[in-house]
C-alpha cells in the first residue's frame, strides 16, 4: 500500500496496522524487561503504524511527537492515536517538562528522535555530512534508568513492514544514535522520509541546503 493512503487505512481502524506488518515480526515482547523502557524511533514508513504496535506492546505508552497546525486535525488525530492507550505529549516547552516528570516517574516513552529540533539540540553527522540533532535521548540514556530500545521498520515482503527492535546500551551519545538511523536506511532507504529536510539549522556560512 503506497504510504499517502496508509494514513487514513489505520486512522479509520487502528487494528488495521497488523494488515501492514509482518505477523512474525511482530512476536518481539518487552514482557521480561525489568526496567520501564525508553524506545528512539525514526520517519520509516507509516509512523501512525509503529506507533499502534508500540501501544500495544507497551500500555500506558507516553509518545512525544508534534502537534498538527490545524486544530481540527490536532484533535482528531490526537484521538485516533490515544485510542489504545497511549498518552501523547506534545514536543514543545510544556510538554517536555510534562515528560520528564513522567520519565522520573519511571513512566515507559517512545520518540520518533530523527528530525531537526525546532530550537536547541547538538550538531552531529548524518551520512558523514553536519546536522543539528534532537539530543533529548542522549540526555534520558544518560539517567540509565530506563531500558534504551530502537524501533523501526524495514522493507518485507508482499509490500509489508517488517518490524525491528534492538536493545541498546546506555547511555547513548547524539553520533551513536544516528549511526543506528544510517544502519536502518542503508537496509530501505525506499521507507525514510527524505522530505523532512536534515540539512537545516546549519553551523557554517550556508544555514540550509535546500
Amino acid at each position: 500500500m503506497e504510504l499517502l493512503f496508509e494514513y487514513p487505512y489505520v486512522w479509520g481502524c487502528p487494528d488495521n496496522y497488523k494488515n501492514l506488518v509482518e505477523k512474525d515480526s511482530m512476536e518481539y515482547s518487552f514482557t521480561n524487561e525489568n526496567k520501564p523502557i525508553l524506545l528512539f524511533s525514526m520517519h520509516m514508513g507509516c509512523v501512525d503504524t509503529m506507533l499502534f504496535l508500540m501501544s500495544e506492546k507497551i500500555k500506558g505508552l507516553n509518545i512525544v511527537y508534534t502537534p498538527a497546525k490545524n486544530q481540527g486535525l490536532e484533535k482528531l488525530t490526537k484521538k485516533i492515536r490515544e485510542s489504545k492507550g497511549a498518552k501523547m505529549i506534545s514536543a514543545d516547552s510544556v510538554g517536555i517538562k510534562d515528560l520528564y516528570k513522567r520519565f522520573f516517574s519511571g513512566e515507559n516513552i517512545i520518540m520518533a528522535s530523527d528530525l531537526v529540533p525546532h530550537k536547541k539540540g547538538t550538531y552531529s553527522h548524518w551520512f558523514g555530512k553536519e546536522c543539528l540533532c534532537v539530543d533529548l535521548v542522549e540526555k534520558l540514556s544518560a539517567r540509565d534508568t530506563h531500558a534504551l530500545y530502537f524501533v523501526y521498520f524495514t522493507a518485507g515482503e508482499n509490500k509489508k513492514y517488517r518490524f525491528n527492535c534492538e536493545k541498546i546500551n546506555s547511555p547513548m551519545s547524539v553520533d551513536e544514535m544516528n549511526k543506528c538511523f544510517e544502519r536502518a536506511i542503508n537496509k530501505s532507504p525506499e521507507l525514510y522520509g527524505w522530505e523532512y529536510k536534515k540539512f537545516r539549522k546549519l553551523s557554517g556560512s550556508i544555514k540550509n541546503i535546500y
